[in-house]
């Protein structure tokens, strides 16, 4: 077979049966289940933005189901943010991120919130994200170098913020 008779095969994908994604307003914190860490740090962050919203200027709080991101922020001011919870942070993570924001931006349900933009919480980073350039981590100059936008939608910026001890690190706090 030539290469061209390759490129040239029709190709039907196989039916692929969605599940209904949906956007759910959380009513309560929610009760920790145990499991894997990276689902704990998703319960612990969701937990957290619930029982600070108001401090944290967040009217409502909501959970995704099936929409490739994790939830959203509806802010005070009526913005909608989108959320994305990495329980480790480094460059396949954030190129899978900036997947899941992308999809979630086309998709019926980011349609009728509207996000204008995205915040990845995080636990810490890993691999060569988690050097010091100075007294920064790799990672912080890493996302906003090559991640802080969504490809082709350059208005659409992806902030990344860590969760850790129970408080909210931004790279200002890092910055040499």
């Amino acid at each position: 077979m030539k290469i061209a008779d390759i490129i040239g095969l029709s190709m039907l994908p196989p039916t692929i049966t969605k599940r209904e994604g949906k956007i759910v307003e959380l009513t309560s914190p929610g009760v920790p289940v145990r499991g894997t860490l990276p689902y704990e740090f998703e319960r612990s962050v969701m937990t957290f933005l619930f029982d600070h919203r108001r401090p944290l200027g967040i009217a409502h709080v909501f959970q995704a189901k099936n929409l490739l991101v994790d939830g959203g922020l509806a802010l005070e001011d009526g913005c909608f943010i989108a959320v994305e919870i990495k329980y480790r942070m480094n460059w396949p993570k954030a190129c899978q991120t900036g997947w899941q924001f992308g999809e979630f931006t086309r998709s019926p349900e980011a349609r009728q919130y509207r996000p204008v933009a995205g915040i990845v919480f995080f636990g810490e980073f890993s691999g060569d994200w988690a050097r010091l350039r100075g007294q920064t981590e790799r990672g912080w100059l890493n996302w906003y170098a090559g991640h802080v936008s969504l490809p082709g939608d350059e208005a659409f910026r992806v902030d990344l913020v860590r969760f850790r001890h129970g408080q909210l690190e931004t790279m200002q706090e890092h910055r040499t």
